[in-house]
């Protein structure tokens, strides 16, 4: 229960950073989310982070002077976008399955344990420097070498099973397009979007993949378990990061188009 909590917590996160007129959006974002992952070493810690966060918010958050009006160019881009979310969300829900492959493997508590460090410093690592993609290259190209990232991740993975060495490997950059993944993700909403728009779907969007993680994780963790089907799972991954990568594009080629006006 603390786990879903947590994940809501940090899809709602960077809603109090994108709401601020600033640059550097996705840099910024990510910063916050890598702290937030401070959790992992103890969930107080993310919890200081949102609270943190949410003050800030409060005390530098200023209505802007222009409104964004908001022409739907194609409307059958908004389910396309939906699926999109959902795919990167299971991703995100079925980490510690991944994670878990080593086990399956029987690798010795060496590798583990050096998959488990790498894992949680690339935690720290991924907002950061996806963010700092968003903002260099843009959103879209950021999003595609994020999945790129992710599929990488699942082939090294596997083929951890012929060497070992590759584990941990394969677990940072897991863990590394996972963390980049929340803190990517609600800056290509707002270019998807707009931020008119993205006000008005915020509290659905964030309530169906809160809702989405935990039965992802419910299901995993308790229903499964994690070590049987870490194997069988990588081939389901595999496809839900194609059908990431297309309804990405379909998306962000059929998004919104956001004209800004003075409200004057």
């Amino acid at each position: 229960m603390l786990n879903i909590l947590l994940t809501t917590m940090m899809l709602i996160l960077p809603l109090f950073i994108l709401q601020q007129d600033i640059s550097h959006k996705g840099t910024l974002t990510g910063l916050w989310i890598s702290l937030f992952f401070c959790g992992r070493l103890n969930p107080y810690c993310s919890i200081i982070v949102f609270t943190v966060a949410f003050i800030q918010f409060i005390f530098h958050y200023k209505r802007s002077e222009k409104s964004d009006f908001i022409v739907p160019i194609k409307r059958k881009s908004l389910p396309q976008f939906v699926f999109f979310l959902a795919s990167m969300i299971i991703f995100c829900a079925s980490g510690e399955v991944l994670s878990e492959y080593g086990t399956y493997l029987q690798l010795s508590p060496e590798f583990l344990h050096s998959a488990s460090v790498s894992g949680l410093f690339a935690s720290f690592t991924g907002p950061i420097l996806f963010g700092y993609l968003c903002d260099k290259r843009g959103p879209f190209p950021a999003t595609m070498i994020l999945i790129l990232t992710a599929s990488s991740s699942l082939g090294i993975t596997a083929a951890s099973s012929f060497s070992p060495v590759l584990f941990p490997i394969s677990q940072f950059i897991l863990w590394l397009s996972i963390s980049g993944c929340y803190g990517l993700l609600p800056v290509f909403t707002l270019m998807v979007l707009g931020k008119t728009h993205l006000n008005q779907s915020a509290p659905a969007l964030v309530f169906f993949l809160s809702l989405l993680w935990a039965a992802v994780y419910i299901q995993f963790h308790h229903n499964w378990g994690t070590t049987e089907i870490s194997a069988t799972a990588l081939t389901f991954f595999v496809y839900l990061m194609l059908a990431a990568a297309f309804f990405s594009f379909m998306s962000w080629k059929n998004r919104f188009q956001i004209i800004e006006s003075s409200s004057n």
